[in-house]
Formats: C-alpha cells, structure tokens, sequence
C-alpha cells in the first residue's frame, strides 16, 4: 500500500500465528492518499495539518515488517453508512469540497458558522451554512479525495470486522481518515465518518446480549461521535480513556458521570485522566473498564496511538502499548482500527507492540 505501488493482494493473511493469533487479517485502502490536506484551521489561524497519509505508511511498513499481509478493503456502500450516518448528512460530505470550489472559496473548506442550540434549525442551502451545521469546528479540513478515502477507511472497518463474524481472531484496520469524532450528523476532530461504529453495529447485528460488544477507545482524546452513537443503545458498550475534558478536546464531552441513558444506561463508561498520565495510570483504567462492562462477543478497539509520550499530553510508552494489547489480547476476537496519534516516528512501533503484546 505505501507509496501507491500496485494494488494490495486479494489474499487473505496467513493462517499461520500472527500477533500471537491463530488467525489474523489485515486490511487497508489505497484511497486514503487522495485525503492529504495541508493546512487546518487551528488556535492561531491556518496552520500545517497534522493527520497526513505518512501516519497510515509507516504503520502498513511496520505491520508488515513483522509479518502482515495486507488486503485491498472494498469502499464502503451508501447502504452501509446508512445505517450509523444520516442521508443528508453523508450527501454534504459527498459534495463539499466541490461546493465549495463552486462557491469562489479557498480549499481546505472548512466554516466559521456554527448552528444555534435551542431553536430549531436546518442546514440550509448556503455551503458555508451546511459546513457549519454538519460539523463542531474548523479542524476537519475537507478536499477533493476527503470523500473517496472516507469511504476506503470505512471500508477498512467493515471488512473487518466480516473477517471477524468469519472466524478470525483479530482483524486490523488501517482507517485514515479516523472515525471516533464522528457522530450521526457531523465531523470534527479529523473525523468524517465513524468507523469503529460501523464495525461495532455491524458486529451488533450478530449478537443478541446487553453489550454484546465493546468499543475500547484507548485514543488521547474523548470519542464524543461514538459516545454519542451509541448512548441509549443496549448491544454496545462504550468505554473510553483519555485526557480530562476540562483540560482537552473535545471539551465538552468524556466526564464519568456520563453513563448512557434509556436501554443504554451504565453501558458508557468514561474514564479521564490527568494530563501527564503514564502507563500505570491508563493500564489500570483500561482494566477497571474491562471489569465494569458485560462480558463482550467481540471488540473494537479505537486504537489512537497519542496517548504516546511527546505526541499530547499523555506519558504512555511502548511498553504501555503492549501491556494494553496483552490485557485485551484473550478477552474476545477483535476488531482493532487506526485512530489519532501524530508523532508518526513511534506510529508504527507502537501499533506493533500492541497487535503483538510485545514491546
């Protein structure tokens, strides 16, 4: 996949132990190099975008230096989507970038417009009304390829999660753009479409208990669009470590008494932690989460891989990363997806300790 040289093989990974697995999968998508922005808008005005398609090579280099063979994951269906993100919604994200070059304005677009709260409102016709409504901020820059590598991600995440319902103990996804910042009719955060709930509603469908799967966000930041997609459902558990919100984006989500409500009460589980946390601090709210929630079926982890030292405001190492791995390791077969982490260096080292429990 790394530096656009022929496609990705059809072949499935080898049955042989991978990461510690009878059998394991990895899928990923070419497409996500056509999303390449170079500036976002950010505190002191336009500045370099962080997430680039460096993060997904060194990790693909990494994953199969040890040992991963990469599949081509087919994009995602309108269908698909459908069934996590609204219609109108997906449809302005589709078309934005042109309407936007349409419009006379500058690429990335991005708005300054927010939606009001307490009155009702609709998006209206105007692109930088509809780039307002459709997103909480002006960080999620959107180009030409934002749409078409959107769907290869999503595609990433669905596949793997049918290599899972087939028999695979752990499948990995290598979603660029991330997804967890997503919610049902909005972006931010870098995040366009969720992925991790796609494969958790799809690994839902299968299973009849209450939280039947958990979502484990171990990224940086609060999964606000996971949290919010999943709230008052009974089949998913959400549990999520990282920084305090109070301190960090997204700011306005991620507190522990933010517990779900209706069928899903007591199934979001929320676990902030100080700036400067190590990995003492974020192994042991890793397994107080596991011990909180319903046995799962399955698993989706949100791997954001900045909670690494020298990326936020975290202090985890690679030893953390793969202490983290080995906990989760024999809990259910799982569904592993890129989320943040940019200190693209220690991306792929990272992502190796904690598929492989080793680090």
């Amino acid at each position: 996949m790394a530096g656009g040289e022929g496609p990705l093989t059809s072949q499935s990974s080898p049955a042989a132990p991978l990461f510690g697995r009878s059998r394991a999968r990895f899928f990923g998508s070419r497409s996500h190099e056509l999303h390449a922005p170079t500036t976002e808008w950010g505190g002191s005005g336009l500045i370099v975008c962080a997430e680039t398609p460096d993060r997904a090579k060194v990790i693909e280099a990494a994953l199969e230096t040890a040992g991963a063979l990469f599949e081509e994951a087919a994009p995602a269906t309108l269908p698909a989507l459908e069934r996590i993100h609204s219609a109108d919604y997906l449809d302005y994200l589709a078309h934005a970038a042109q309407e936007w070059l349409d419009a006379g304005y500058t690429l990335p677009a991005a708005s300054g417009s927010y939606a009001p709260r307490g009155v009702p409102v609709a998006p209206g016709k105007s692109i930088l009304g509809r780039s307002g409504y459709y997103s909480f901020g002006l960080g999620s820059p959107v180009i030409e390829g934002t749409w078409e590598a959107s769907l290869g991600a999503a595609g990433c995440a669905i596949d793997a999660a049918n290599a899972v319902l087939d028999g695979a103990d752990l499948a990995y996804g290598l979603c660029r753009p991330p997804g967890h910042h997503a919610g049902r009719d909005y972006g931010g955060g870098y995040c366009y479409i969720n992925n991790a709930a796609l494969a958790a509603d799809l690994l839902a469908s299968r299973t009849r208990s209450r939280g039947g799967v958990a979502i484990i966000d171990l990224d940086y930041h609060h999964g606000n669009g996971s949290q919010d997609l999943f709230w008052d459902r009974s089949d998913v558990t959400y549990v999520s470590i990282h920084a305090d919100p109070d301190h960090d984006y997204p700011y306005f989500t991620g507190r522990k008494g933010e517990r779900g409500a209706g069928d899903g009460e007591g199934l979001t589980l929320n676990y902030p932690l100080p700036l400067g946390s190590g990995d003492d601090e974020w192994v042991s709210a890793l397994e107080d989460g596991l011990r909180s929630i319903p046995t799962p079926t399955y698993i989706v982890v949100s791997l954001g891989l900045d909670a690494e030292a020298g990326d936020e405001r975290f202090q985890v190492t690679r030893s953390g990363f793969a202490e983290a791995g080995r906990r989760l390791r024999d809990v259910a077969p799982m569904v592993v997806l890129l989320e943040g982490g940019y200190l693209v260096s220690e991306l792929g080292r990272n992502t190796t300790a904690f598929l492989a429990g080793e680090g």
